[in-house]
């Protein structure tokens, strides 16, 4: 319906009647996704001179709505933090919990970067850029158990419990938390990432700066670390009473 033409004849009416059909009940971001590819393939034939006027160049970008990224309701984390059996598993829990640090960051965490006397690691987050976050007293204990069993030599944290005990990446570690979830009974959807979000609401909802919990988290843009500011309704009616009563 829309490709049988030469691209040199297609209008921008044509994609606008493209995008009418084909975005249909799809999300925002999936349409802006659609626009993107338009914009970049007609850019290219006009830049190469296939075209002489570019028909995606009027398009307009889908206003996507702010989502507030909810975290875990507290007594799906008590339940899952129950269910953590081995020290490795203990471990895991409560640095996802008390750190916010992305998976990735989790399973590249090495002995060397951890400083126990401040209860802070040195990671490597996206664009090899180094932060240094901080993890709570359950998990230094948990830590030191494990490292006191553990076996293997590596300088990474996580190992594997079998023989050549070597570093786990981060599917052995989604799979660990997959474990504690089928024990735990959560029906909630349980991932890595949502721990970031849990710990990011807790801290701006105990008072901690934007700012701060930006750097926690290791975002690049401040509107990145807001989807994550989800005041309790307790806490939105005590700001506005400080604030206006």
């Amino acid at each position: 319906m829309f490709f049988n033409k030469p691209c040199s004849t297609i209008s921008t009416m044509d994609l606008r009647m493209f995008l009418s059909v084909y975005g249909k009940d799809k999300q925002a971001s999936t349409v802006n996704g659609y626009i993107t590819y338009l914009k970049c393939f007609f850019g290219w034939l006009q830049n190469e001179e296939y075209i002489i006027k570019n028909p995606a160049a009027k398009l307009a970008f889908t206003k996507v709505p702010k989502v507030i990224l909810q975290g875990y309701q507290a007594d799906n984390l008590e339940r899952l933090r129950a269910s953590c059996i081995t020290p490795k598993e203990k471990v895991f829990f409560e640095l996802m919990e008390s750190t916010a640090c992305r998976i990735s960051e989790i399973s590249n965490i090495t002995l060397e970067s951890i400083n126990w006397a401040e209860k802070s690691i040195k990671v490597t987050g996206k664009g090899n850029k180094q932060r240094i976050v901080y993890f709570s007293t359950k998990a230094k204990l948990h830590m030191e158990e494990y490292l006191r069993i553990r076996k293997g030599e590596s300088n990474y944290l996580f190992l594997s419990d079998h023989a050549p005990y070597q570093p786990i990446k981060t599917r052995a570690l989604q799979l660990i938390l997959k474990r504690i979830q089928k024990r735990s009974g959560v029906d909630e959807r349980v991932h890595c990432h949502k721990f970031r979000r849990t710990q990011a609401t807790y801290l701006l909802n105990s008072g901690m700066s934007l700012p701060g919990v930006q750097r926690i988290l290791g975002h690049e843009s401040p509107e990145t670390t807001q989807r994550y500011a989800q005041l309790t309704q307790e806490n939105l009616k005590n700001e506005y009473k400080r604030l206006v009563i």
